[in-house]
């Protein structure tokens, strides 16, 4: 299993849009992760249309998407 993180990515060197490269990453992996907690960005947004519609297509990626859920905001208590 080869595990590819985000972070990895340089964007400084890149000659193109780099959420392109993460895209075309999502398009060949066999799983896709996604975890959330309060909101999501465009960003992640299109990563997920873009796994889904790869799966639509082909079959995999499989998806699986989580949610953290946590205190609401002011009933947090230290």
């Amino acid at each position: 299993m080869k595990i590819i993180r985000w972070e990895k990515f340089l964007d400084a060197m890149s000659e193109t849009r780099l959420q392109d490269e993460y895209n075309q990453e999502v398009r060949k992996c066999d799983i896709f992760v996604s975890l959330f907690f309060t909101k999501t960005g465009k960003f992640t947004k299109e990563e997920f249309e873009t796994a889904f519609e790869q799966f639509n297509k082909t079959g995999k990626p499989q998806i699986y998407t989580y949610f953290k859920k946590g205190a609401k905001v002011g009933t947090l208590t230290v």
